[in-house]
């Protein structure tokens, strides 16, 4: 039996990987978080993340901090994302599209 028939595909839309991504982001405020937490949280592989990010910077949704320090190990700090005011926007917005009792969209239960 093949187990990739078996497995169930997960399908995310743009939007809702910007918004795990912002989630990644936004729940590690104020210290902000490195790209590699972010992989993890918003389930994403390296590349794809890469892009994501990019146009979440160059859109003003995010900002990364670059911190060019050594921690006590002396290995190199590297630099840290950390949300905006349009990206907690954003977000907000997407969560209120999301909610079930936005009224007028979505039919009520009998």
């Amino acid at each position: 039996m093949n187990n990739s028939s078996t497995k169930k595909k997960f399908y995310r839309s743009r939007t809702e990987i910007i918004a795990d991504i912002l989630t990644a982001v936004a729940d590690n405020e104020p210290r902000g978080v490195g790209k590699t937490r972010i992989m993890f949280l918003s389930q994403l592989s390296f590349d794809p993340l890469t892009d994501y990010l990019e146009d979440l910077l160059t859109n003003g949704l995010l900002i990364y901090k670059d911190r060019k320090e050594l921690d006590n190990t002396n290995r190199s700090v590297k630099g840290t994302y950390h949300i905006t005011a349009k990206g907690s926007e954003y977000f907000a917005l997407y969560n209120l599209m999301n909610t079930e009792d936005i009224s007028g969209l979505r039919p009520k239960e009998k």
